[in-house]
């Protein structure tokens, strides 16, 4: 049966029931309910009281309007109805009903549409909604959040109507959908381009000042800080300088330790105090160091004052080595206050137990400071790997003409874009059948490569129309960032809950791992289709971010179809989210597991069993996402074994420590 009959049959079938189902602008697909307009009216014209000393609408004006609304929509005979169309009609018979009392104007007023309800740009204005989310508020900040919301919808709204309602369903989940025909999500950048043509923060040198090739220590810092703060405006979630003290060390060669540290202090604080200008988040720029000069670096060309010289980073492995030392002294010694440095963040990139060695000395410092710190092991120095966000970690292509700046060659990394996929749902979806699973993931497949599709469109069009300026600048004959050749990231969320579903069995099991291997081979072999003949750069993950988890986890628990399956296998309070739905909220205490954080205790046969079966997880899954460990001071040398055991073993892991 074709598409479109299938389409007309289901359509007919929600009209023989006679209400909709309701597209919400917090992006659900909910059964109808007029409850919620009552509950909006009650809620939204309060701010009639407080603007215009008139008292809010009754629960009976605000029941008769309700009533009102459903019986029109009724007679629609629709399949589906959205919440800002909904939210017209209810103006429509507010504006009715003020030929018999003016003051049904006023509700209209304040409850219409402007790009988002007028309560919440209120809210957004005056009630302190950052601070919860690490933000510094400022009215620019204000105005960029209030138009996201539009630019969501907007996103939605352009793209295939069964692309948007799998997103709206809780099918699956599209990352930074704000930014999605904007900009990519994360970048990398090979400082060598700006210390060898210098600095061009507007990617043309129409708007603002090109600054030559840096000649000293200091200025490359300040480069490097001003590529941060230009960047931020042409890149959705974070960036990060690549090998930064390796490819900074000719500049430290001869240099006085106090000027080095002076320069330092310099970009801790303009690259902090400038998210605090932009009210930007706290991972919005990573600086990715190196005990020693990697391997596969040791024989790239030297750029220094914008020539390419004929010497090696070989050559720079005490300045290298002495650079760590100096940006973990400025890192640990905060601010004049005494104040840890919220950004940037330390990525520290460990080849082998040397370099675990010299970290060592710095980790109960660290941990004291910051409770936190980034670790990725990469035993095979043969490949190099940048860890995105936090969250990602990545190869990179290192090749002959990379190393040698040939032409302008040099280090391309990033993801351009994420889709989540509900791993729960597919095997729900399934109902135990292992063969309706395999289609199920084919299909969730599909769905992100056409996501990713559009994105690059919509990102072609930002680069033609001259709006990616500052990525588009040209290094040589090459850009500063292709990003074209930015991967795509399908991510899995629920992937623990949806073993249990099938077997019954936990990840830690053999059972349990084997099917999680089973799932991760089905998506690799469904990905290996597009990429080798569309070439997306398409990788797969576990899904790293709460908020996701959060949401399609209440997808499935709000959705009838799936309720009774999903309430046996989230997580998070119950009992408060099913008070929660009978108000009609949808920001609930519930998730599916997103990452398994491995604590320290006293069974350590139990917690190295834990790490056994988390490493042999992410061994199968190309893209590999942070195993966190979470201890306290006693459990910090079982965790300095366990990375001596991970670079022995030669297993290639990001790892986040947190006390």
């Amino acid at each position: 049966m074709s598409r479109a009959r299938k389409f007309i049959r289901t359509v007919a079938r929600r009209r023989a029931k006679g209400l909709p189902e309701v597209r919400t602008s917090d992006g659900h697909m909910v059964p109808w309910n007029r409850r919620y307009i009552v509950n909006q009216l009650l809620r939204e014209t309060i701010l009639v009281e407080e603007l215009f000393k008139v008292r809010r609408i009754s629960r009976e004006e605000a029941e008769e309007v309700s009533k009102i609304v459903e019986e029109r929509i009724r007679k629609l005979g629709l399949a589906f109805i959205s919440a800002p169309l909904i939210r017209e009609m209810v103006n429509n018979v507010l504006l009715e009903l003020s030929e018999r009392d003016p003051k049904f104007a006023l509700y209209r007023n304040v409850c219409t549409r402007c790009g988002v309800p007028v309560y919440d740009a209120y809210i957004a204005l005056y009630e302190d909604e950052f601070s919860k989310r690490g933000e510094v508020a400022n009215p620019s900040l204000i105005c960029e959040r209030i138009a996201e919301r539009t630019v969501r919808e907007v996103a939605l709204l352009l793209m295939e109507p069964h692309i948007a309602d799998s997103h709206l369903k809780g099918d699956i989940h599209i990352h930074s959908l704000e930014y999605f025909g904007l900009k990519p999500l994360y970048v990398g950048y090979d400082i060598r381009c700006f210390l060898l043509y210098g600095l061009v923060p507007d990617g043309t040198g129409t708007l603002a000042n090109v600054a030559a090739p840096a000649r000293r220590f200091d200025v490359a810092l300040r480069h490097a800080s001003m590529v941060m703060s230009s960047g931020a405006t042409h890149v959705a979630k974070s960036q990060i300088h690549i090998a930064f003290n390796v490819f900074l060390s000719p500049y430290a060669r001869g240099i006085k330790e106090d000027e080095i540290r002076q320069g330092i202090q310099s970009l801790f604080f303009e690259i902090s105090q400038a998210y605090a200008v932009h009210g930007g988040s706290h991972d919005f720029a990573v600086i990715q160091i190196v005990p020693k000069v990697p391997r596969i670096f040791r024989r790239a060309k030297v750029a220094l004052r914008g020539v390419l010289t004929e010497e090696t980073y070989e050559v720079y492995l005490d300045e290298t080595s002495m650079l760590f030392d100096e940006i973990m002294r400025v890192y640990l010694d905060g601010d004049a206050k005494g104040n840890p440095f919220y950004t940037p963040l330390m990525s520290i990139y460990i080849e082998d137990l040397d370099d675990l060695k010299k970290v060592h000395a710095y980790l109960p410092e660290v941990l004291n400071t910051y409770k936190v710190i980034n670790v990725d092991i990469n035993p095979k120095g043969d490949v190099f790997f940048c860890t995105h966000g936090g969250n990602f970690m990545l190869p990179i292509e290192v090749n002959e003409s990379i190393l040698n700046m040939e032409r302008g060659a040099h280090v391309n990394t990033g993801i351009s874009q994420v889709v989540s996929v509900n791993m729960p749902r597919l095997v729900f979806r399934a109902k135990g059948d292992e063969d309706k699973l395999r289609d199920q993931i084919y299909k969730a497949v599909s769905i992100s490569v056409e996501v990713f599709k559009l994105k690059e469109e919509w990102l072609m069009k930002m680069l033609e129309g001259g709006k990616l300026q500052f990525l588009a600048q040209r290094i040589g004959e090459t850009k500063l960032v292709d990003v074209n050749k930015l991967s795509n990231v399908i991510g899995l969320v629920g992937l623990r809950e949806a073993v249990q579903c099938l077997c019954e069995k936990s990840i830690y099991t053999e059972e349990g791992l084997k099917m999680a291997k089973k799932i991760i081979t089905w998506f690799k072999d469904a990905i290996s289709e597009y990429d080798s003949e569309e070439m997306y750069h398409i990788s797969l993950t576990e899904c790293y971010d709460e908020e996701v988890t959060s949401r399609l986890a209440t997808s499935d628990l709000v959705t009838p179809t799936y309720r009774y399956s999903a309430r046996k296998i989230v997580k998070g309070d119950l009992k408060e989210t099913t008070r929660l739905l009978k108000i009609g909220a949808r920001n609930l205490p519930i998730r599916y597991t997103s990452t398994r954080d491995v604590i320290i205790d006293v069974n350590e046969d139990l917690f190295r069993k834990k790490i056994y079966y988390e490493i042999a997880l992410r061994e199968a899954l190309p893209c590999i996402m942070p195993l966190i460990i979470r201890t306290g001071k006693h459990g910090l040398p079982k965790v300095v074994d366990v990375l001596k055991d991970i670079i022995i073993r030669g297993t290639v892991i990001p790892i986040r420590i947190e006390f």
